[in-house]
C-alpha cells in the first residue's frame, strides 16, 4: 500500500518489479557480504552491531521521508 500512496497507481508494476528484483539480489549477495564483514570486522558481535546500525539507518530515512502526498489517481 505504501507504492501506490507514494507513487500513484499508475507506476505500482515497474515500482514492484524494481523493488523485487532489488530484494533478490541483496538475498542473493547477503551471505556473500556478511563473509566479507565478518572478515573485516571483530567478531560476531561487531557484525551484528554494525548491521544494527545500518537498520537504525534505513529507520531514518524512512521516518524522515515523512507521510506520502495525495498520489495521482489515474483512470481505470
Amino acid at each position: 500500500a505504501l507504492v501506490p500512496a507514494y507513487f500513484g497507481r499508475s507506476h505500482v508494476g515497474r515500482i514492484g518489479g524494481l523493488m523485487s528484483g532489488v530484494g533478490q539480489i541483496a538475498r542473493a549477495s547477503a551471505p556473500v557480504a556478511a563473509t566479507a564483514l565478518l572478515v573485516l570486522v571483530p567478531g560476531y558481535r561487531a557484525l551484528l552491531l554494525l548491521l544494527a546500525g545500518l537498520g537504525v539507518l534505513a529507520v531514518l530515512a524512512f521516518w524522515r521521508a515523512g507521510p506520502p502526498g495525495r498520489a495521482e489517481q489515474t483512470p481505470p
